[in-house]
């Protein structure tokens, strides 16, 4: 294949002009399972051993690596935990989801490594079940962009984005690999989500653009 395009909501540049994606961090899901022991809450707790208070204290440690202003620009944020069986029993058992996003899977690495292996008696079991690579399309996309931009009669810039994409995973073996010609919105991952119905046949001619300097 010549290029990939994926139509991944589109964005602005800060000075107004159509923005695409072709810089993404790469994406890792961690998940941490507790493996405690049951007891009566009321009248036997400390027989027990709680997986939730070792999950919360697990969720802690995750959110202690989180410097997105560091060198790896790592973002760790605990999203989903589940523990407990019922209101009147020391929680046996949980998992915790944590999603983190960096400039290299290595950082994902580095934070799995560091989790603990046991906390207050229970067992923590840690795993990556996601990992989407990075994508970093700028230089073999700058003469695409410069064309189409050209052939558009306005500016198309190159830009970045924390989310990950199909994409990434596209650019890990076509070099030419433009994301976020999709229209443009607001509220991603939300109830109130939208689109903008205006920047249907903006976005269309971006896209068009693109496709007919790679064409051309």
């Amino acid at each position: 294949m010549d290029a990939c395009l994926c139509f991944e909501a589109g964005q602005l540049a800060p000075g107004g002009e159509e923005g695409v994606v072709v810089k993404r961090k790469a994406a890792g899901t961690l998940r941490v399972v507790g493996r405690g022991r049951s007891a009566h809450s009321g009248s036997a707790p400390d027989k027990g051993r709680n997986a939730l208070l070792a999950l919360a204290s697990a969720a802690q440690h995750v959110a202690a690596a989180h410097d997105p202003s560091g060198p790896d620009r790592l973002s760790a944020v605990p999203t989903i935990m589940n523990a407990g069986e019922a209101f009147n029993v020391v929680p046996p058992s949980g998992e915790l989801y944590c999603d983190m996003r960096a400039e290299n899977v290595d950082a994902f690495d580095r934070v799995l490594a560091s989790m603990p292996a046991e906390t207050g008696g229970v067992r923590l079991e840690t795993e990556l079940v996601r990992v989407w690579p990075g994508m970093d399309a700028r230089e073999a996309t700058a003469g695409l962009l410069a064309d189409a931009g050209n052939l558009l009669g306005r500016p198309i810039v190159a830009m970045e984005r924390g989310g990950a994409s199909d994409a990434s995973h596209m650019a890990q073996h076509v070099p030419i690999t433009v994301d976020g010609l999709g229209p443009r919105g607001g509220g991603a991952h939300n109830p109130d989500e939208y689109v903008l119905r205006e920047s249907l046949r903006q976005r269309a001619e971006v896209a068009c653009a693109i496709a007919a300097a790679l064409l051309g």
